[in-house]
């Protein structure tokens, strides 16, 4: 899912860079989540997904330099030691896929503002919570955490810790601290694309999707989206769908795509 890596990057550099504006600006300036949050529908898929593509389009037009530069024209600068660091969901930062995409973006914001880095992989959901409690020594100015999953306690620790900024990763809350900022994006207008594309391409009139963890909302409005698309180019077509419940288990994703 390539386009999504270049939102995910866009958006978390962006994010960043609200996050060190706020810090060097009035205190009138609080970050809102109201911008961010693309969607608060957690399940579904509607049928107007495929008509929003050109905000898409304008938004591809505009590199990772451009907010950089944009930023740093604006007087955006990191303090002396300010700080970011990264907990991962469970996965990797060279993972090619979710968990990198973040790590890039911390990266490549670190590079444009000239902030200090560091990063938690987790190995498991026990060490959600201990992850965060460890990142959070020194006092960071920013944590990052990743994924739906490390939702809640992203949370838990926002409300313990109000002087460092949190920014959540496919994280939707009912009510935000002003210190914690909530990314989410529209998973479904890519599922949207690929089930038309699939449809498109099919000659059976038979195809199928295989979803990572059905407990994940934005999984799951990839793979609502996805038969919503096929069957806007073909209302018979026969949509077979699977969760594999793994992010982490590509052979059994390859057994189930067979």
């Amino acid at each position: 899912m390539r386009i999504r890596g270049w939102k995910q990057t866009f958006v978390v550099v962006a994010a960043l860079s609200l996050a060190l504006g706020a810090c060097g600006g009035d205190d009138d300036d609080d970050v809102s989540t109201d911008d961010t949050e693309a969607t608060t529908d957690e399940t579904e898929a509607t049928d107007d997904t495929a008509a929003e593509g050109d905000g898409d389009e304008a938004a591809a037009s505009v590199t990772l330099d451009d907010v950089c530069e944009e930023a740093t024209a604006a007087g955006v600068t990191a303090p002396e030691g300010y700080t970011v660091r990264l907990v991962t969901d469970i996965g990797k930062v060279d993972d090619g896929t979710f968990n990198q995409f973040a790590y890039d973006a911390m990266i490549a914001a670190s590079e444009c503002f000239g902030f200090e880095t560091t990063f938690i992989e987790t190995a498991s959901e026990a060490d959600y919570a201990t992850n965060i409690s460890t990142a959070l020594e020194g006092g960071p100015d920013v944590l990052i955490t990743n994924g739906f999953l490390i939702s809640t306690d992203t949370l838990a620790a926002a409300e313990a810790n109000p002087d460092t900024s949190f920014i959540g990763i496919d994280q939707f809350q009912a009510a935000y601290p002003d210190n914690y900022l909530g990314v989410l994006f529209r998973e479904d207008q890519g599922g949207y694309l690929a089930g038309v594309m699939a449809a498109s391409l099919s000659d059976s009139g038979v195809i199928g999707v295989v979803g990572g963890r059905e407990d994940v909302p934005p999984v799951v409005r990839f793979v609502n989206a996805y038969e919503t698309g096929a069957k806007s180019v073909n209302p018979d077509i026969v949509v077979l769908s699977v969760y594999n419940e793994s992010f982490t288990d590509p052979n059994k994703g390859a057994s189930d795509a067979a």
